[in-house]
């Protein structure tokens, strides 16, 4: 959309971020990021097919054990 359009609001920015933004992102960055949001409370499982009743208990043996991750916290953002 560009910022000509929207101003400041977060759908102005470019999505992958900035030339300045990704030049000083670092790997501890990164580790934490994929920590704190890539985990199974943030996740959704879609089963689909010819499923039967054991499928609950497959899932659950399968993920099961996975730690669920700490809650997020929330992000709004302002109308554009």
């Amino acid at each position: 959309m560009g910022e000509g359009r929207v101003g400041d609001h977060p759908s102005g920015r470019p999505v992958l971020g900035s030339r300045e933004e990704l030049g000083a992102i670092t790997a501890q960055n990164l580790a934490g990021f994929h920590e704190r949001f890539y985990c199974p409370r943030n996740s959704v499982l879609v089963v689909a097919g010819d499923i039967g009743p054991e499928v609950e208990s497959v899932v659950a043996e399968a993920f099961g054990a996975l730690p669920s991750g700490e809650q997020s916290a929330a992000v709004s953002f302002p109308p554009a």
